[in-house]
């Protein structure tokens, strides 16, 4: 794992010049020079405040660059060990539901999908909220028993093994899972998948 501490951008994170001009170049050299299948993790430790114009211009630009390809590691984790996560991450969260992101957040060791997937809007159609909780069932299965092959977690979940496909298929595009294609006693496609962050 290859850390970032936000805690040396200093305490109060709210201006979006200072991310923008300053801390962003340096995060965006951090990652760039970690090494492939690294997992980055910004560790939001002795901050006293994080905020959203902060957020948008460093955590998430740095995600959707990491979708985009851009960086060669695994994913981008956040980590936070206090109570306090949920207010002093709110601008956090703003910033990735914004733009439909999730990212993990490890707080005090346990992992929680954090922003986009751990939100529901007052406006959000049924269907939207029934797709985001089968998404986080998946993440919980995997988070408790480790690796499952996608038939598997169709069973276990009651899901249809195309659903099932399609959900993990978008939880590995939000680098928040592992899939791996193994060989198949039958001779056929098999996808064995983990949480990335594990």
């Amino acid at each position: 794992m290859q850390s970032v501490r936000f805690r040396e951008f200093g305490k109060d994170l709210k201006f979006s010049w200072q991310a923008e001009r300053e801390d962003y170049v340096e995060l965006n050299q951090t990652l760039e020079r970690t090494p492939q299948d690294t997992v980055g993790v910004f560790d939001l430790n002795g901050l006293e405040f994080l905020g959203y114009s902060y957020a948008k211009q460093t955590i998430r630009r740095s995600f959707k660059r990491l979708l985009a390809g851009d960086y060669r590691i695994k994913t981008i984790v956040l980590k936070y060990d206090g109570d306090d996560f949920e207010e002093l991450l709110d601008g956090v969260r703003a910033a990735l539901v914004e733009q439909d992101l999730t990212m993990w957040l490890s707080v005090n060791t346990q992992w929680i999908p954090f922003g986009y997937l751990s939100t529901e809007g007052d406006n959000e159609a049924e269907k939207e909220k029934r797709k985001k909780a089968k998404m986080k069932d998946i993440l919980d299965l995997l988070k408790r028993n480790g690796e499952y092959a996608t038939n598997e977690i169709s069973s276990s979940l009651g899901l249809s093994l195309q659903n099932a496909n399609h959900l993990l298929q978008e939880l590995a595009y939000m680098h928040l899972i592992d899939r791996r294609k193994v060989s198949s006693p039958t001779g056929g496609p098999l996808f064995v998948n983990k949480m990335v962050a594990a």
